[in-house]
């Protein structure tokens, strides 16, 4: 059952000023939070605090099992296909490889730094962070190596793939008889292992066994200023380092407004190509035919699998589209100092943040498909034109959605209403 910060600090002595990190808002936070209990932002609702019961060591031995399935998952086989006599195995990245060797290096890359490099890298860091908390002196780098841990999680896209992969695999079903490998096993348990060493991971209690210090207690006290990398509200000024975790104090984002420009008109850029071009080539009985994003959503439908062809249509269609409408409409509210909608605009981009990453499920299942069905003129399948500028624009949007700073937008609202209260 969730609570605002303000009914949970009601009789507790031990609070801490806290500050939103979506709207700003600074405000007193209970040091101890019950379970069950959610604290949210007074004025915008987003979550400041939800206590997990778990502890660092229940987090490590999910990923410790993530780390022991890998390799199983990388090395057994994902699918098999019969066509005709004729027989075809994929492995997890033999998509990756086939489209390196057939000159799509970068959008190979993509694939395996998406599958391999950046789980394995979370990983690494989670067992780094559990060794560095456990040991009687601090490392000096602990805190960066959590804070990054935590930055990479949306990168780590075993999930998506797991279902780009169900994509392909429904598509075949029509053509042929295909096999799930064990692989695929391996690959669901390293997901949910992931999933729940996220879920059971509480943060706050990393930061303070990372190195616990006293926040600032006076709202009154200028100047205040919140760490990005661990959220303690310091009182100290931008350029200043974190008294908790060491990292370089900022107000609000560097550059945020700007560079959430150019990525958003980057991403219109690319939209079209992505939706316009072949996604993929399918070569069939000597004969090559071209599928976009929406003729891979009518194969579906044509297949009987409308629920899977709305998923794509969403996800890989509608949903990089409203990412960057909902971008720019938030960067023209910065500009016009508009005090509408803030709290919409605010919850609109929290979704957006969840939501974008699904995107790259195309992406999968063209890597899938190109390692699963390479026969010959029997039955080929080759990347398209679209399949960069598309896989492109998932990661743009992802990261504009990252740069854009939604406290401006209330900055901006407030200093346009102090100005028409001087004014009246």
């Amino acid at each position: 059952m969730a609570r605002s910060a303000e009914e949970l600090s009601i009789g507790s002595p031990a609070q801490r000023l806290h500050e939103c990190p979506d709207c700003g808002l600074v405000q007193w936070l209970p040091e101890t939070i019950p379970q069950g209990y959610v604290a949210q932002c007074d004025r915008c609702a987003a979550t400041l605090r939800r206590p997990r019961r778990a502890t660092l060591g229940g987090s490590l031995a999910c990923v410790v099992c993530a780390a022991a399935l890998s390799p199983f998952a990388l090395t057994l086989p994902l699918l098999d296909i019969h066509v005709m006599g004729r027989f075809s195995r994929a492995a997890l990245l033999t998509g990756a490889d086939v489209m390196g060797s057939r000159g799509r290096s970068l959008l190979g890359a993509v694939v395996v730094t998406t599958l391999v490099v950046v789980p394995a890298l979370e990983i690494a860091l989670h067992v780094a962070t559990w060794f560095g908390v456990s040991v009687r002196r601090r490392p000096r780098w602990l805190p960066w190596a959590f804070g990054l841990a935590q930055r990479l999680a949306p990168y780590a896209m075993i999930d998506v793939f797991l279902l780009g992969a169900f994509v392909a695999y429904s598509r075949l079903l029509a053509l042929a008889r295909v096999d799930i490998g064990p692989s695929v096993v391996a690959a669901i348990a390293i997901m949910l292992a992931l999933v729940c060493a996220r879920a059971s991971l509480d943060p706050e209690r990393v930061w303070n066994a990372v190195g616990p210090r006293e926040g600032a207690r006076d709202v009154h006290a200028r100047p205040l200023t919140s760490c990005p990398r661990c959220r303690l509200l310091n009182q100290a000024p931008a350029g200043a380092r974190c008294s908790r975790c060491g990292a370089l104090l900022r107000a609000r984002k560097a550059h945020s407004v700007s560079s959430t420009w150019a990525l958003v008109l980057t991403g219109l850029i690319l939209y079209l190509p992505a939706n316009v071009l072949p996604m993929m080539y399918v070569e069939h009985l000597g004969q090559v035919s071209a599928s976009t994003i929406l003729g891979g959503v009518v194969a579906l439908m044509n297949a009987g699998a409308w629920p899977l062809a709305l998923l794509v249509f969403v996800a890989s269609v509608s949903v990089p589209l409203l990412k960057l409408v909902a971008l720019g409409a938030m960067l023209v509210m910065t500009h016009a100092r508009s005090t509408r909608g803030l709290r919409a605009a605010t919850r609109a981009h929290r979704l957006v943040d969840v939501v974008g990453r699904w995107s790259m499920l195309d992406t999968f299942a063209v890597s899938t498909l190109t390692g699963l069905v390479h026969m010959g003129p029997l039955a080929t399948v080759r990347p398209g034109g679209a399949a960069l500028p598309f896989c492109v624009l998932v990661l743009v949007t992802m990261f504009a959605t990252e740069l854009f700073d939604t406290r401006l937008m209330w900055d901006a609202a407030a200093a346009s209403a102090v100005r028409e209260g001087a004014r009246r």
